[in-house]
């Protein structure tokens, strides 16, 4: 069975030190079946990119704000790594 997909915009995760972390919306996190810790895989949505813009992160505590619901919160350095900006739309899997 092929793991779930979603699509969200990525916004500037200030909440976190760690880079490394992503940061979704409880809801978003019970679509993919996610816990915090597990691996998520954030790649552009265009698929001819072949993943070249993409970073494995792996997934913090949930974010319940309804403003949020739509967005993955991302690091700093975990945009540059993918070669994101904010405001980008992606997809978002949950890997292990």
């Amino acid at each position: 069975m092929a793991s779930k997909k979603v699509v969200l915009t990525i916004k500037l995760n200030e909440i976190d030190e760690d880079p490394s972390i992503v940061r979704l919306h409880a809801k978003v996190m019970d679509e993919l079946q996610a816990q915090p810790g597990d691996i998520i895989y954030v790649c552009d949505k265009r698929w001819w990119l072949g993943g070249l813009k993409s970073v494995h992160v792996r997934a913090g505590e949930p974010v319940g704000e309804d403003e949020l619901e739509g967005y993955v919160l991302l690091s700093q350095a975990a945009m540059d790594k993918g070669g994101f900006k904010e405001g980008d739309k992606v997809k978002v899997e949950k890997i292990i």
